[in-house]
């Protein structure tokens, strides 16, 4: 929401007012899916990405880049449930410190599949400036507001495992550290089915 506020005000300001009506009106749709989603512990993987699509385009509005969501044909799209808003703030932290901030070309892709053990595996690539040029970057700076959602989503992944013995498995990796030629952050979530 604060960032997406954000980004209206920006297009105020530019008087880009086509661009900030069409941003309300997504953002209204936007909100509407993530009020209703917020009373289910789990949402269709579909309607997950449709809103993550949403999000994109209307931060696309304010940093262009490119995205693109794969999906594995083997992924039952309108069957399969994930918890809900798990991965918008990956998303959300791959456009504002990975891409934003970049000056390369501005790519994100989500991808989705399903291993042989029966987990959905996400993959979320940014060609950003990395989790380790973001930090140093940031090292110095005092915080405007509290960065938290990384946090929050941790502990909630933490939570969602709770009593279980298949758990949700995240990594982040720096891409240059698989390999020196990649910039960005790759995150993998493993989600049993």
């Amino acid at each position: 929401m604060f960032n997406t506020l954000g980004s209206i005000q920006d297009l105020l300001n530019q008087q880009d007012f086509v661009a900030a009506n069409r941003y309300f009106s997504e953002m209204a749709q936007l909100l509407r899916y993530v009020v209703d989603a917020a009373a289910h512990e789990r949402v269709l993987l579909k309607d997950e990405l449709d809103a993550l699509n949403k999000y994109c385009s209307l931060e696309a509005l304010r940093t262009p880049f490119e995205y693109s969501i794969e999906v594995n044909p083997k992924v039952d799209l309108e069957n399969t449930e994930i918890p809900s808003m798990l991965l918008q703030p990956f998303v959300e932290n791959a456009i504002l410190h990975g891409l934003r901030p970049g000056n390369q070309p501005k790519q994100l892709k989500l991808k989705v599949t399903l291993d042989r053990s029966d987990h959905l595996i996400i993959v979320i690539l940014d060609s950003g400036i990395g989790i380790e040029e973001s930090r140093r970057r940031n090292y110095h700076k005092e915080p405007k507001r509290s960065h938290q959602g990384m946090a929050l989503t941790d502990q909630r992944i933490d939570w969602l495992n709770v009593g279980k013995t298949d758990l949700i498995e995240l990594e982040i990796q720096d891409r240059r550290r698989i390999s020196p030629d990649q910039t960005g952050t790759k995150v993998r979530l493993s989600i049993p089915l």
